[in-house]
């Protein structure tokens, strides 16, 4: 068989024109645009009070850390006071203790002495005057020796009163301090508290007046979309009848074609002298049978001696 013909050679077809659309498919493109950008808003506000409540609970998170590091450093210093008690007993039982055993040795000491004066006056009788002298001069000086102990004691037992005193009066002011602190810290959070409510009902009212002027101008887009399509409408239905009563039924008054067309065969100067005929007479007319000048009542003359 013989092979098939060629396929014929057709010219670049070229590209379809954009689509014309209507009014109505206009109005309804900028209806969906209209909505896009509302939905935009509405996404935007969403994130707005996103952020706004991850930001408060990150600084409801700051105050609880301040606050559990405040308590933490409470119980240090309770800790520390504790610690402190705890070693001023204990230094103050020992030296009680020490003060107690030397006490219970100088008794010995003074039990032994007795002894050997008890000793020595027995053996008085025997020994010469220098001896005797001796032996006062011994009792005397060991007689001194407990004055000076127990003196020494007593001093003891009065600085120890007063350092534990004065460990007393340093333990009230650090605590009346720490109350200080702690009352100091607990105003602050509550300023901390007032700022963050402050803020939140100002970012509070910030989202309201927003949404309040994107209702307002979503209103207003509606109406000028309302207003646009009865225009429209208007536009694509034509122009509707005069009405007869309008000064506007009056500007023909003398006779012209309401084409405004000319007679042929004129010239040029013909034509133009006639248009300014034509213009000064619609002005006058306009503003003879203008609102200001009763144009009703004018029109109303007109139409009866027409």
């Amino acid at each position: 068989p013989p092979p098939p013909p060629a396929p014929p050679v057709l010219a670049a077809v070229p590209p379809p024109p954009p689509p014309v659309l209507t009014p109505k498919e206009e109005i309804l493109l900028r209806i969906a645009r209209l909505k896009e950008e509302i939905a935009d808003e509405r996404q935007d506000l969403k994130q707005d009070q996103s952020l706004l409540r991850d930001h408060r609970l990150e600084e409801k998170d700051a105050i609880k850390d301040r606050i559990a590091r405040l308590r933490a450093e409470i119980a240090d210093e309770g800790q520390d006071l504790r610690q402190m008690r705890d070693r001023l007993r204990r230094e103050e039982k020992s030296s009680a203790e020490a003060l107690r055993d030397r006490i219970r040795q100088l008794s010995l000491n003074l039990a032994d002495d007795r002894q050997e004066l008890s000793r020595d006056k027995t053996l008085l009788p025997t020994l010469g005057a220098t001896a005797k002298k001796e032996t006062e001069a011994e009792i005397s000086r060991l007689e001194k020796t407990i004055a000076d102990v127990r003196q020494r004691m007593d001093s003891l037992r009065d600085r120890l009163r007063e350092e534990r005193l004065a460990f007393r009066d340093r333990i009230r002011d650090q605590m009346s301090r720490l109350k200080e602190e702690i009352a100091d810290e607990r105003q602050d959070l509550k300023e901390s508290m007032d700022r963050l409510k402050a803020r939140r009902m100002e970012a509070r009212d910030r989202i309201l007046d927003r949404i309040i002027r994107l209702r307002e101008s979503i209103a207003d887009q509606k109406r000028d979309l309302v207003q646009e399509r009865k225009e429209l409408e208007t536009s694509l239905r034509g122009p509707g009848p005069l009405d007869p009563e309008a000064p506007q039924a009056a500007l023909h008054h003398d006779g012209d074609d309401h084409r405004g067309l000319l007679p042929p065969g004129l010239s040029d100067p013909h034509r133009e002298a006639i248009s300014e005929i034509r213009e000064a007479s619609r002005l006058r007319v306009a503003r003879l049978y203008s609102p200001e000048h009763h144009a009703g009542y004018h029109a109303r003359m007109h139409r009866h001696t027409r």
